[in-house]
């Protein structure tokens, strides 16, 4: 759900790692909504849908079903096999995730978890799951992927230290975790033109500037008590999403 043209920072993540990756190994894509391969690169060798496999990004999705879980881990299995897959990269976090580390364990086939929301604190956005059960079964279950794959790329320090200090991840067991240094592509974002937006600031202040998904996980509220405190500084925000209106 998070590939173009949905426009967000994990969405051009995803066309950066897709594009690189296949230019230079046979990459095979799994998604979850039924049309996603039409914003794969064309490079990709092949792509295969999983159906009610994912938490819901929109209230149109369809929730997790656990009844899934065993006849997909048959099916990942064949798939693994019959594709000879060497690395399996999952992005997320998400629910689906344990039948792709229980398998790939079976098989001794590294995987790599990309992890790039606090998805204790996305549960806010969710009232409908948003629940002490739902809340401990998913912290639980994120926290043993970690545990469980060859390697777990964080987005952030700020992001380790959310885990650690605000929700207690790793108290019994420390997995391998790298934080991952985004880039920007330069070739693909440049000024054409340099209009004036100074207007759009408090006079005499200083500007300062946030880009993201208007979304609970993002701190915007922390952001803005913070400036509020300062007192010299204004703050322009720029993005959608499920709070714009809050």
């Amino acid at each position: 759900p998070s590939l173009l043209p949905r426009l967000s920072g994990v969405s051009f993540r995803y066309k950066n790692l897709l594009e690189g990756l296949a230019s230079r190994h046979e990459c095979y894509v799994v998604g979850y909504d039924k049309d996603f391969h039409k914003y794969l690169p064309k490079n990709i060798k092949g792509y295969y849908y999983f159906n009610n496999l994912s938490v819901p990004t929109y209230e149109s999705q369809k929730i997790f079903n656990f009844m899934l879980t065993l006849p997909y881990m048959i099916y990942i299995y064949y798939l693994l096999i019959i594709l000879k897959i060497d690395i399996v990269h999952i992005a997320g976090p998400d629910t689906n995730f344990l039948p792709w580390v229980e398998v790939t364990n079976m098989l001794k086939i590294h995987l790599v978890y990309s992890h790039h929301t606090d998805i204790v604190s996305y549960l806010d956005s969710r009232p409908f799951v948003n629940n002490t059960f739902f809340r401990n079964m998913i912290m639980k279950s994120d926290e043993y992927i970690m545990n469980n794959s060859s390697v777990t790329w964080l987005m952030s320090k700020f992001l380790l230290s959310r885990l650690v200090h605000k929700h207690g991840y790793f108290k019994n067991q420390k997995p391998n975790i790298k934080i991952l240094d985004v880039g920007v592509d330069r070739n693909l974002f440049k000024p054409t033109y340099n209009p004036d937006y100074s207007n759009l600031w408090i006079p005499n202040t200083t500007r300062l500037l946030m880009v993201a998904r208007i979304a609970s996980e993002k701190y915007i509220d922390f952001v803005i008590d913070c400036v509020n405190e300062i007192k010299t500084a204004s703050l322009l925000i720029i993005g959608t999403g499920p709070d714009d209106k809050v």
